[in-house]
């Protein structure tokens, strides 16, 4: 039941932003990015910012970011202790990182305080145990306190 109610919530929000997302374009790496291929902003020309925090190569948040960016376009940033992007050009950030009892990841925490995210609006994609969707919410909305909050991708 728990299962079928992320994908329908993943395939309510792939929806509702599918139709921000505009037809892939070239593929460019932003200045000030380090690291491998997944480390690279990757580019679509879209208002959309896939940024996470994976655990390790493979994971969840990993794939599920990879699928966000195959199915709306978007950029797709990998996020990195002290780095900041200039998110200006962006109108939605889809936001995954793996939370334990509420605790945001110190990479997302980083990256909220750091960015200004302004009238963005940000969907969280976050998995991990004893999570409760508000204290998500609020724990970004502290961080970020000018931030619109869309619904839980997951």
């Amino acid at each position: 039941m728990k299962r079928a109610r992320t994908i329908l919530l993943l395939l309510a929000l792939l929806g509702s932003l599918a139709a921000c997302s505009r037809a892939p374009g070239t593929s460019s790496r932003a200045e000030g990015v380090s690291g491998g291929e997944d480390s690279a902003v990757q580019s679509n020309r879209s208002p959309i910012l896939i940024a996470y925090a994976p655990q390790e190569d493979g994971d969840a948040i990993t794939r599920a970011a990879a699928l966000l960016q195959e199915t709306l376009g978007g950029d797709r940033m990998v996020l990195e202790d002290g780095k900041a992007e200039d998110l200006s050009s962006y109108e939605f950030v889809l936001l995954g990182f793996a939370a334990e009892h509420n605790v945001l990841p110190d990479m997302v925490q980083a990256f909220l305080e750091a960015g200004d995210l302004g009238a963005r609006t940000i969907y969280p994609f976050v998995t991990g145990e004893g999570n409760d969707a508000a204290a998500i919410f609020s724990a970004i909305s502290q961080r970020q306190p000018g931030a619109l909050l869309g619904d839980s991708a997951l």
